[in-house]
């Protein structure tokens, strides 16, 4: 699957549709103080100063640091070196991971190298988890095409397996839009 396509189709529909201006409505009439903050949001398009692969540059190129639900790209400049740990305190392996966004207190990695996106928890010890992969992509295209804007999205705090809590995705507004203008299959959707 061409995920560059996708994700670049996806983007588009969203502008197409006012999609940025209907989840400030939202956010506005609908969710009060329960989601305080944004859900979706385009910056100005920017060109990334240093070498990254091609599929991240493409999603500069359509916004500096995009917010899609609980996803928040972070700029370039506050691109950090990560070292994905394990239970004994070493690093989980010697691959070169900068985090590119964060999802509240998970971090969303890339490897300079392979291209490939993984979702990172630094507390899953916390849970109980044997480790701190939350989910793993081919590359920041599968990323966003899957996962910010497609059915993977529930996976962002942890396999629904894993989760003790209610489905959270259930009622979370971004989940709900993604459902309602079709990048998203209701029958994805349980628990």
């Amino acid at each position: 699957m061409d995920h560059l396509a996708v994700m670049r189709g996806k983007l588009a529909q969203l502008r197409d549709i006012g999609a940025v201006e209907e989840m400030e409505r939202r956010w506005e009439e609908d969710y009060g103080d329960e989601y305080n903050y944004e859900m979706l949001a385009f910056y100005d398009p920017v060109e990334l100063a240093a070498e990254y692969p091609e599929d991240l540059a493409a999603l500069y190129r359509e916004s500096d640091c995009p917010t899609f639900g609980e996803i928040s790209f972070r700029r370039e400049s506050n691109f950090a070196q990560t070292r994905p740990v394990g239970t004994d305190g070493e690093p989980i392996d010697e691959r070169r991971w900068i985090q590119i966004a964060d999802i509240n207190e998970e971090a969303v990695l890339l490897d300079l190298d392979a291209g490939e996106v993984m979702v990172y928890s630094f507390t899953y010890f916390t849970y109980g988890w044997e480790s701190g992969v939350v989910l793993e992509c081919d590359s920041v295209a599968a990323f966003v095409d899957t996962v910010a804007l497609g059915p993977r999205y529930i996976e962002v705090f942890g396999p629904r397996k894993k989760l003790t809590a209610p489905p959270w995705w259930e009622d979370h507004p971004w989940y709900a839009y993604l459902q309602e203008i079709g990048m998203i299959d209701n029958r994805n959707q349980g628990s």
